[in-house]
């Protein structure tokens, strides 16, 4: 059976693009041992290929390394030696996506379009309350106990006061009073 290693650049490309497709951030784990010794575990195979195949791999992998970073990797681990590879441990970690754990309820709300009056009334009802900054605008919402708001795209887009939505909800979010989710259009874009 023939082994992808995804040394090229193209290769790579559709694993990026299906991670991101799926929200899921893409991370890059490089195993980068000597062509020497590559070539020594490649003639210990069952069916080896020739030693100018593993160098040509090798080159193309370290022609590669330099432009990892511009491939939408969000993270990348490089594993220069056997020692590296020994050492290193895969930890799966909880994405910023994943909510399950998040008990609700939920106050759901969409269609805002910059209007932050409309906003700032349904909030106020459904028991939230505002914090002010120095200037006297509203910058976070304070939840009744248990809830958090989820604002469903549209935030901004016609009403007459778009930063001041943005300013609200972008500090409910920071403060985990609410969680925003970008909606996708039919087309396909994503919506604001």
């Amino acid at each position: 059976a023939r082994t992808a290693i995804w040394v090229q650049p193209a290769a790579r490309k559709s694993l990026v693009t299906l991670a991101r497709e799926r929200d899921v951030l893409p991370v890059g784990i490089v195993l980068d041992l000597r062509a020497k010794v590559s070539a020594e575990r490649n003639r210990d195979r069952g069916v080896p290929f020739g030693d100018n195949v593993v160098r040509r791999q090798v080159d193309q992998l370290r022609r590669s390394l330099r432009h990892l970073g511009r491939e939408g990797l969000r993270h990348i681990h490089h594993l220069a030696s056997q020692e590296d590879i020994d050492a290193a441990q895969i930890n799966r970690t909880k994405l910023y996506t994943d909510k399950r754990d998040e008990p609700g309820p939920f106050d759901v709300i969409g269609d805002v379009h910059g209007c932050m009056a409309e906003l700032t009334e349904l909030l106020e009802r459904l028991g939230y309350q505002l914090v002010l900054d120095a200037a006297g605008r509203a910058i976070d919402a304070t939840p009744p106990v248990g809830r958090t708001a989820i604002f469903l795209g549209d935030l901004i887009d016609r009403g007459p006061r778009v930063v001041d939505v943005l300013r609200l909800a972008m500090g409910m979010t920071a403060a985990g009073h609410a969680l925003a989710v970008p909606i996708r259009s039919s087309s396909g874009q994503r919506g604001d």
